[in-house]
């Protein structure tokens, strides 16, 4: 694993940030898709830009994993002069679909390197 594996978990966790607040973001215009161009642009170019020497896997493996813990660790948007509300039952659908995912995707893998 390389640093840009990490660089891609920061990516993920971008679109999981835009994933979580979509409905949140709709309000502010053409914010939603200032993200998603940006994480489009940055994933397309990166992966057109690898050398012959970059593991693909690595760097999938980083934005899906980091996409997953995006779910779980973002925050609710808050628009400035909104009420906060508690959370939707989307965005509850996303913050348990990001802990179920990233226990399966770390907890267990790590329980079998140290208990096998």
């Amino acid at each position: 694993m390389g640093a840009s594996t990490g660089i891609f978990g920061i990516f993920g966790t971008a679109l999981g940030f835009l994933i979580f607040n979509w409905r949140n973001l709709e309000y502010e215009g053409s914010m939603r898709g200032i993200w998603m161009c940006q994480i489009a642009i940055i994933v397309v170019m990166s992966f057109l830009l690898t050398g012959s020497n970059a593991n693909v896997m690595a760097h999938v493996g980083g934005f899906v994993s980091g996409f997953f813990v995006g779910l779980w660790i973002s925050e609710k948007f808050d628009r400035p002069g909104g009420i906060m509300v508690g959370m939707t039952p989307y965005e509850k659908w996303c913050k348990y679909s990001g802990y179920a995912v990233s226990f399966i995707l770390f907890f267990v893998p790590l329980m079998i390197i140290l208990f096998a």
